[in-house]
């Protein structure tokens, strides 16, 4: 199982690099393959899990794994009077289902396995984030060089270079994965033990290396000029700094959470009276995102209780001007988690988001 989490981790910054679309299939393949595996190769391992399931020692019915379980039934529910109609089958609902299973069977293996090769695991985490993270470095200063290259060994040569908008969006989702991965990095990077018993002079070489690691992280989510990542960024610094110097941090982390998710709605309620001319001096990509977030604001008070459907943000694809540029008003998703599950699911499905 070891082997095989290490290639997660290797194969992963690879993914992210290349736009990280792929990462849920990576997830949920990894967490098959590891079934697959345990269940062919090392029956024991399932084992143990039924004998501690029977003393109670893994407690697998919380209140969370229930409402994860009604919201996915929520969804699928929703898809009655949704507007959208997939062409794929099996349907997005329907994949849902089939792979939340998978990505929480992947944590749970990944769990099992760092009591035993816990060092060993975070050591290719952490070796893997830095490439990754200086991929992106000499991708923004070099006009795509990292991923021109590696799409010249896939691609036809007549199709490189690439489009900068394509490449630019790739990179922009997979700097927001790697952001999201920054706190477990740093965590682990300072507590990681590099020897016994601990020196105060690699205490000071680890706090360096973050530092040196988050300096890069910034000067690239400066030069993609990706404002959502370098906020999400600096907030997450600001996070784990009360996290890390108030013991009750977290705890309120998760209530701050719940109260963001609650009040989105007011967000949409303040974008629709930013006028115009105000909209217009912030960068196009929020313009955008303002006048999105605005028009379902008045979309969701058509249906508040139940929501529009699970994919019905597929269908409101009004055609909006913005700087002489037509556009469509919602790209397939309005860039908003939180405000897509009050449009797509409505009050009932925030609740159980929340629960969650």
């Amino acid at each position: 199982m070891h082997y095989f989490l290490c290639a997660l981790l290797i194969l992963a910054p690879i993914v992210i690099h290349a736009g990280a679309i792929g990462m849920p299939l990576l997830i949920g393949g990894m967490g098959l393959v590891l079934i697959l595996y345990t269940m062919c190769c090392e029956r024991q391992f399932w084992v143990d899990i039924l004998t501690n399931i029977r003393t109670k020692k893994y407690k697998f019915l919380h209140l969370w794994i229930w409402s994860l379980a009604l919201l996915l039934l929520w969804a699928s529910l929703s898809t009655l009077w949704s507007p959208y109609r997939s062409p794929k089958i099996p349907a997005n609902h329907t994949i849902l289902w089939l792979c939340v299973p998978l990505y929480l069977m992947c944590a749970f293996f990944i769990t099992c396995q760092a009591n035993k090769t816990r060092t060993q695991l975070l050591r290719v985490f952490m070796v893997m984030q830095v490439i990754a993270c200086a991929a992106f470095f000499i991708d923004f200063s070099t006009h795509y060089m990292v991923s021109n290259f590696f799409y010249g060994l896939i691609m036809p040569a007549s199709t490189l270079p690439l489009n900068p908008n394509d490449s630019l969006r790739n990179l922009g989702r997979g700097l927001a994965t790697l952001v999201c991965f920054m706190p477990l990095f740093l965590q682990n990077a300072i507590q990681l033990p590099l020897n016994k018993p601990p020196n105060k002079t690699k205490a000071w070489v680890k706090k360096a290396f973050c530092a040196a690691w988050l300096i890069i992280l910034f000067y690239t989510l400066w030069l993609s000029n990706v404002t959502a990542s370098l906020l999400s960024a600096s907030i997450g610094i600001a996070v784990m700094g009360v996290c890390w110097q108030w013991k009750e941090g977290l705890f309120w982390l998760m209530r701050a959470m719940i109260f963001f998710i609650i009040s989105v709605p007011a967000l949409a309620w303040l974008s629709t009276h930013i006028s115009p001319a105000q909209k217009s001096t912030f960068p196009l990509s929020w313009e955008h995102r303002l006048e999105a977030w605005g028009y379902l604001w008045q979309e969701y008070w058509k249906k508040p209780l139940f929501g529009h459907g699970f994919d019905a943000s597929r269908t409101l694809n009004d055609i909006h001007f913005i700087r002489g540029q037509s556009l469509t008003i919602i790209p397939m998703h309005p860039h908003n988690a939180s405000l897509q599950i009050w449009v797509e699911l409505g009050a009932v499905g925030i609740v159980l988001v929340c629960l969650c």
